[in-house]
């Protein structure tokens, strides 16, 4: 395919251009599935905020390669599954109001808040940290 010149590159965009070429040793997954060649893909993860980008694929004469195109994870709602995450999502919307935008809530910008959250006593019982056994 034809690669187009341009002034600018998301860096998630850029990451999804270079996954493909990371050997599998050195992926880390972290949902369980089978890969299927040939269908588009997803790439995300931290760094200011929550990036993301999408891979489509485009059949060659060796098999697959991949466009990649940059995408945003802002407004997508954290939705708590444990009691530490629910114990977080109150404590976040102390600073972000009712609505807590997961790109706040684990993205980069999070880190003062989850190290204030720790090392703050905890509600349940004030004598106890709020770290968890596993941290």
């Amino acid at each position: 395919s034809e690669m187009c010149i341009r002034d600018r590159l998301n860096d998630y965009e850029a990451v999804g251009h270079g996954i493909t070429a990371v050997p599998e040793n050195l992926k880390t997954v972290i949902q369980e599935g089978q890969k299927q060649e040939g269908k588009p893909m997803a790439v995300m993860g931290m760094g200011t905020g929550l990036g993301i980008s999408y891979l489509t694929p485009i059949q060659t004469q060796n098999g697959f390669s991949y466009n990649s195109y940059a995408s945003e994870y802002s407004g997508a709602q954290f939705a708590p599954q444990n009691e530490v995450e629910w114990e977080y999502f109150k404590y976040s919307q102390q600073y972000q109001g009712e609505m807590v935008d997961l790109n706040n809530f684990i993205g980069g910008c999070a880190i003062p808040y989850i190290c204030l959250l720790y090392t703050s006593p905890s509600p349940r019982d004030r004598q106890k940290s709020r770290m968890p056994s596993s941290a």
